[in-house]
């Protein structure tokens, strides 16, 4: 019988941090992964407000609306660090101000943007990056 090799020796400190750096940034990624989705639903859920808007019946000339009568509506901002529900919730809030004010259109996507905060802006910021390399315009449907 052949003897038994030996042992692997014990795991050094810098392989355990090399192992929690990988770990850590595994988390940070699934983080990242689950913030894009909502951000994506948000998204999918402003393009069917502006459909919905396109197709109003109200036949009354829009006003201009700048961003400080906006912002008097008290609309919630958006982290990124929330549920699909808080996320909804998020958007719910927004259409409510942008039907009762009337909100043009082409203010809808500026005024949304706007709230963004956090791990959200962030993620705005490199959409923005990487739709500007491209040529292309921002816009709802461009950043899914």
């Amino acid at each position: 019988m052949a003897p038994r090799p030996p042992s692997p020796p014990p795991p050094s400190s810098e392989m355990n941090q090399v192992a929690r750096a990988i770990e850590m940034m595994a988390n940070a990624i699934q983080q990242n992964m689950a913030m894009a989705l909502n951000l994506q639903a948000t998204m999918h859920q402003l393009d069917a407000l502006r459909a919905a808007a396109t197709t109003s019946t109200v036949n009354h000339p829009q006003e201009q609306m700048g961003l400080a009568e906006f912002l008097r509506y008290n609309p919630p901002k958006f982290s990124g660090k929330a549920t699909l529900d808080q996320a909804n919730h998020w958007i719910t809030e927004l259409e409510k101000i942008f039907r009762a004010t009337s909100c043009p259109e082409d203010k809808k996507l500026v005024f949304a943007t706007y709230l963004l905060s956090g791990e959200a802006e962030f993620w705005l910021m490199g959409a923005q990056q990487i739709m500007e390399a491209k040529a292309e315009v921002l816009n709802s449907r461009a950043l899914k």
